[in-house]
C-alpha cells in the first residue's frame, strides 16, 4: 500500500483478500496513479499459485488509456450527433430566433461536456457591439454585463472576437496554456469552464454573429467535435437566415 499507485487502500485490501481467497480477481478498468501524478486506465489481472510451498501472486497490467480515451471520444460523437438530429427538429419548429438560438443552446448545455453555450449578433453600422440572442448555462445577464465585442481590442480581442473577424473557427482547449484565454481570465470569466470554442455564424459570405460553447474540462474540442459543431453553426445560420 505504501507504494502509492493504489489510491482507495479500503476499497484494495477487500479486493486483495478476495484474490486470497478466490486465487483470481480481474479488473476491466482500473484508474492507476503514474509517478507524475498522471491518472491511467489499466486492465488489472491477478492470480495466486504455488511455487514449491510458497504461494506466490502475479499481476498481469496492460495501460487501456487510448482504448478507454477513444470510447470517451466515440461516447461524445454519438451524443453529439444525437443534440444535432435534435436542433434540426428545432429548427422546423422554431417562430423565431430568439427561439430557435435558446433552444440550441439549451441542447448543446444540456451535454454533460459542455458548461455553457450562447448565441451573439453583431450590431448593425459602425457599432462593434455583440447583442446576445439566446444563452443556456450563462444569463443573458452575465453575457450582457462583460460589454461584450468583436473590436479587435478589449474582450475582442479573446475568442469570440477572433471568430467574428476572421471567420474562422476558434478553439482554446485549456485556459491554463491558451494565451487567447486572457482575455476571459482578466475578466474573471472562468467560473465552471476550461475550454471554449467560438463558430462564425455567416450569411451571404459575411459574418454576422457567433455560437459559442464551454467545455466544462480541458481538451473538450476534438477536431471530431467542432467538425460537428461547426455543422451546427451553419444550420442555425440557415435558419436564421
Amino acid at each position: 500500500w505504501e507504494l502509492g499507485f493504489l489510491k482507495d487502500v479500503v476499497e484494495n485490501k477487500e479486493n486483495f483478500a478476495e484474490l486470497q481467497s478466490q486465487e483470481y480477481i480481474r479488473y476491466e478498468d482500473m484508474p492507476l496513479e503514474t509517478k507524475s501524478g498522471k491518472t491511467i486506465h489499466v486492465e488489472f489481472v491477478s492470480n495466486v499459485y504455488l511455487v514449491d510451498t510458497i504461494k506466490v501472486i502475479q499481476c498481469n497490467i496492460r495501460n487501456i488509456t487510448d482504448r478507454k480515451l477513444d470510447e470517451v471520444k466515440l461516447h461524445r460523437l454519438s451524443q453529439l450527433y444525437r443534440v444535432i438530429s435534435h436542433c434540426n427538429e428545432i429548427l422546423v419548429r422554431a417562430v423565431d430566433e430568439e427561439e430557435l438560438a435558446t433552444s440550441m443552446c439549451q441542447m448543446l448545455a444540456n451535454e454533460e461536456c459542455f458548461a455553457a453555450a450562447w448565441v451573439g449578433y453583431t450590431e448593425q453600422g459602425a457599432d462593434t457591439r455583440i447583442r446576445v440572442v439566446g444563452a443556456a448555462g450563462v444569463t443573458k445577464s452575465e453575457l450582457e454585463s462583460l460589454s461584450l465585442t468583436w473590436a479587435d481590442e478589449g474582450f475582442g480581442k479573446g475568442v469570440v472576437g477572433n471568430a467574428i473577424r476572421t471567420g474562422q473557427v476558434v478553439v482554446c482547449n485549456d485556459f491554463d496554456k491558451d494565451p487567447l484565454a486572457e482575455t476571459e481570465l482578466l475578466r474573471g470569466f472562468r467560473s465552471g469552464y476550461s475550454s471554449i470554442v467560438a463558430l462564425p455564424l455567416i450569411a451571404d459570405q459575411a459574418v454576422f454573429g457567433a455560437l459559442v460553447v464551454r467545455g466544462v474540462r480541458p481538451n473538450e474540442f476534438s477536431d471530431e467535435i467542432v467538425e460537428l459543431l461547426g455543422e451546427l453553426a451553419g444550420d442555425l445560420a440557415f435558419g436564421v437566415a
